[in-house]
């Protein structure tokens, strides 16, 4: 039996008030994001400088090694490596190598960083990716005389939220392969001045890394701000044009 028109009235009316919701709590839910992955940029581009400056540091001729005192000798084990850390840049970045420690901590942390981040946005984009398969065939709905005008705002933020998903997902797989890049070394100051240059050039391929995945970033955030009047408009039509 086919509704009654009153019936399937109050059906769209339903169908409006739920798509309507979607649209009102994502696209603040997407002005938070724009500003998230803008801060997590910002922050990557700081942590590969920080490994940038050190793998060219390691990769010149050994500078500042501290040839006055022995190395091995207990009492120094707190001495800075000044053939491992330059001296300028310690103030900045915060990464310090000592005689007679191990990894800093800065390193430490920024793995956990890179594996928490990258794993992060690599499952949210794989996530996102299958939403917005859902979404696109839910809001093909919208290819209706009745509401054809919204059907183009509404279209062109899923495509564009989901071209966005898929760069999150690399920039993911970007991160984990930076923090791959870093446990090939073993960050103890014998074994970096066994093949320092080359300990360098895996800092600036993790830094690089890092880099791209910054980038993609910011492109995902300026797709997302420029979404914004397309989800206005789309919900001026549901409020204008059908009282809601």
């Amino acid at each position: 039996m086919q509704p009654t028109g009153q019936a399937a009235a109050a059906k769209d009316k339903a169908t409006l008030h739920a798509m309507h919701n979607i649209v009102s709590f994502h696209r603040d839910h997407m002005r938070f994001n724009a500003a998230l992955l803008l801060e997590v940029a910002a922050d990557l581009s700081r942590e590969a400088n920080k490994l940038k400056v050190f793998g060219d540091y390691w990769q010149r001729a050994a500078e500042g090694d501290a040839a006055g005192f022995d190395r091995a000798d207990p009492r120094f084990g707190a001495a800075g490596c000044g053939d491992l850390s330059p001296l300028s840049a310690v103030a900045g970045a915060g990464i310090l190598f000592m005689e007679g420690q191990g990894e800093p901590d800065e390193i430490r942390m920024l793995k956990e960083k890179l594996k928490s981040r990258g794993e992060g946005f690599r499952n949210k984009g794989q996530w996102l990716v299958e939403m917005m398969g859902k979404s696109w065939q839910r809001d093909r709905g919208l290819l209706d005389p009745a509401t054809v005008e919204a059907a183009w705002p509404r279209l062109r933020v899923v495509s564009v939220t989901w071209h966005g998903a898929k760069q999150r997902w690399m920039a993911g797989k970007l991160l984990l392969v930076a923090l791959e890049y870093l446990e090939m070394i073993e960050f103890t100051p014998a074994a970096i001045r066994q093949n320092r240059a080359a300990a360098g050039k895996l800092l600036l391929a993790a830094g690089w890394a890092m880099d791209a995945a910054a980038a993609l970033f910011c492109k995902n955030a300026t797709t997302l701000l420029d979404d914004d009047p397309e989800m206005a408009e789309y919900l001026a039509f549901i409020e204008n044009q059908h009282g809601y």
